[in-house]
């Protein structure tokens, strides 16, 4: 999985990720904006295209990562819509694993 988020992080490309397996019509939309070896993290967006906050994965859980589908472009279209680029303000802060989840390597 890990190539697949640099990869979806390296292009700002909006993605579906699934880590439920006994619900796999559930799973989270957004651009994933930090990776490190165990973790990563996301800035979800909602089903209007508004940004919902941000949600850090342990890669391990993900089973699987989608992009480019019908769904996905129906919320890149609201996005759009909404007349303003949330993409870029999803990127504008670089947000590394450790700040998100508060990891300060203390005891």
């Amino acid at each position: 999985m890990k190539p697949t988020l640099k990869k979806a992080m390296k292009s700002q490309s909006l993605c579906e990720i699934y880590t439920n397996t006994e619900q796999t019509d559930k799973f989270a939309v957004g651009y994933v904006l930090s990776l490190d070896e165990q973790n990563c993290v996301v800035s979800l967006v909602g089903f209007y295209g508004e940004y919902d906050g941000l949600a850090c994965f342990s890669i391990d859980e993900i089973y699987k990562i989608q992009s480019r589908t019908k769904y996905l472009q129906a919320i890149e279209k609201l996005i759009n819509f909404k007349g303003k680029t949330v993409r870029n303000c999803f990127f504008s802060r670089p947000y590394s694993c450790q700040y998100i989840i508060g990891y300060k390597g203390q005891a």
